[in-house]
């Protein structure tokens, strides 16, 4: 009889902790950035892929402007902007970067090189509404969003003509998004 009374005693003290003070769940709502921007939006970080790896917004891509050059020369060392725009073109819409979204290009501050590389080419490329910001001022702005994945994008043809593009895009690449100087690319 002692045992049974114990249980008894205890068991609506234990319903009580186990069902009673328990939270509700925390409703998190994803949003895309449609949603939130006026137009389809890609955050773009164009920080080191380790450092994107180490933290990064939810919802943006990596690009490091290394990961489209070619190696040119042993002597001197030498890379050039990769000469293969169409191949180029198809690597950006894979991430869902397209002339018709703005982009956002998420660096370590607002003017770092990595983002000005970025906005010189796209600008080049047929982008017309870019952004550039650094990750802790787009946190800053937007505490507690949480960012789909872009979509992927469909493949677009540069407006000018080919030589146009090699005689612009490729010459002036060197020192615009190869080694970034100020004076010829802003």
């Amino acid at each position: 009889m002692e045992k049974i009374f114990k249980l008894s005693f205890f068991a609506p003290l234990f319903l009580a902790a186990a069902f009673g003070c328990q939270q509700k769940p925390t409703k998190t709502i994803e949003e895309t950035s449609n949603s939130i921007f006026k137009m389809p939006t890609v955050l773009v970080d164009t920080r080191s892929s380790f450092l994107f790896e180490s933290f990064h917004i939810p919802g943006s891509v990596n690009l490091v402007s290394n990961d489209f050059l070619v190696f040119k020369s042993a002597k001197p060392k030498r890379y050039v902007l990769d000469p293969d725009l169409t191949q180029m073109i198809e690597r950006l819409a894979k991430k869902g970067v397209a002339p018709e979204r703005k982009i956002i290009l998420l660096g370590d501050k607002k003017d770092s090189v990595e983002n000005k590389k970025w906005n010189w080419l796209l600008k080049n490329l047929g982008f017309e509404s870019i952004e550039l910001t650094s990750v802790d001022e787009f946190n800053a702005k937007n505490k507690n969003a949480r960012f789909s994945d872009p979509e992927r994008a469909d493949g677009w043809t540069l407006k000018q003509s080919e030589e146009l593009q090699n005689e612009f895009i490729l010459k002036k690449s060197q020192d615009c998004f190869v080694n970034y100087n100020s004076k010829k690319c802003e």
